[in-house]
């Protein structure tokens, strides 16, 4: 992703590269895939040491950003993590805790951030899924189902979306609470975990509301901020899959000449390059928007996570075929970039899903 403005940025991404490559080699990544959580508590609270979880929150909280723009260095720090198909909630965790320090009660910010600065705590978005929420006396009762939900089973504190008089709201949620059952899932991801959030009963005070009676523009910006991370994500891993298939591609030969000398290969190459440029493009176009809040900032979104899930799904799967048989199996690194990419794909939004919201935004127009 070209999104580097400052020194700064680029000494935050290299010292956090450095960290993943001696953290995260592929061998380890392998490792936890049966691992329930997908990660260890020394290797996040390391994470968080570095500056993971604070870049979006400000520094009056007890966070603060490399470069002043909080969105474009949170991005750079998605883009390492898909090149190096890192573990962690870094997503389900930096969501909440935008949401709390934007949008939450001084009371709901000393009881969430810190946590979640220090690493000690991990925290979960449920937006995905229908949950209504109905007042009674000084209470809120919550009833519904979320799913999926990163992180959910490793969370915290969970921060739900949910319908309340007609208005979305946002709702701190104890996932230990009574009424709330999470159930694991299985996941393609080799480390990202998710689970079914189920609210049946579920009370919580009309002080766990975050954002007020009406958090609709909270729950938008935490979408395209999701959104622009999975398209960024996906692209880096993209990346990686294409740079090994060209190595192989010279190194391998086939009757005597480079598999990358056959015109065939070179036309779907071609395609395979033209596909991820526009792929970084599009991801930093929707992340410069997003941080400087312009009006098109949805569509721009939308456009890079219509596009990547789309094309980089493909990218991927030319990969594999492009090494044969080997690509297929087990031991080649090849597969756990489809797994983060698939996933990426699938969350905050199908392909299918932000084709609508750009008809939806060109017909309003």
């Amino acid at each position: 992703m070209d999104i580097l403005v400052t020194e700064d940025q680029e000494f935050f991404r290299e010292a956090t590269g450095k960290f993943l490559e001696q953290e995260c080699p592929l061998p380890r990544v392998r490792a936890l895939y049966g691992d329930p959580a997908g990660f260890t508590a020394a290797y996040w609270k390391q994470g968080a040491e570095l500056g993971w979880t604070s870049l979006l929150v400000p520094e009056a909280l007890g966070g603060g950003t490399v470069s002043g723009s909080a969105v474009a260095d949170f991005m750079c720090l998605v883009d390492l993590f898909g090149t190096h198909v890192a573990p962690g909630p870094l997503l389900a965790t930096n969501l909440v805790a935008a949401a709390i320090s934007r949008w939450g009660t001084d009371a709901q910010q000393a009881d969430v951030i810190s946590g979640l600065l220090s690493g000690e705590s991990v925290a979960a978005w449920a937006e995905a899924g229908t949950v209504t929420a109905e007042r009674v006396g000084d209470d809120l009762v919550l009833r519904g189902a979320k799913t999926p939900v990163e992180a959910g089973a490793q969370a915290d504190v969970l921060l739900v979306t949910a319908t309340l008089d007609g208005k979305a709201v946002q709702v701190l949620v104890d996932p230990a609470a009574g009424g709330v059952a999470v159930t694991p899932l299985q996941s393609i991801d080799m480390t990202r975990r998710f689970a079914k959030v189920e609210l049946d009963g579920a009370r919580v005070p009309a002080t766990a509301l975050v954002g007020g009676d009406d958090a609709g523009a909270a729950i938008e910006w935490l979408r395209l901020l999701g959104a622009t991370a999975q398209s960024v994500e996906a692209t880096a891993a993209a990346q990686v899959a294409f740079d090994l298939t060209m190595e192989w591609m010279f190194d391998r030969y086939s009757f005597g000449r480079p598999l990358a000398s056959y015109q065939a290969l070179k036309h779907r190459c071609a395609d395979m390059k033209l596909w991820l440029e526009t792929s970084h493009a599009l991801g930093t176009s929707a992340g410069r928007a997003l941080q400087a809040d312009e009006p098109q900032a949805a569509e721009l979104v939308s456009a890079a996570k219509a596009f990547t899930g789309q094309y980089l799904a493909e990218l991927v799967q030319d990969c594999i075929q492009m090494h044969g048989g080997i690509g297929l199996t087990w031991e080649h690194d090849l597969h756990l970039y489809q797994r983060r990419i698939v996933a990426d794909r699938n969350t905050y939004g199908t392909p299918e899903d932000h084709r609508q919201c750009l008809a939806a935004i060109r017909e309003a127009v």
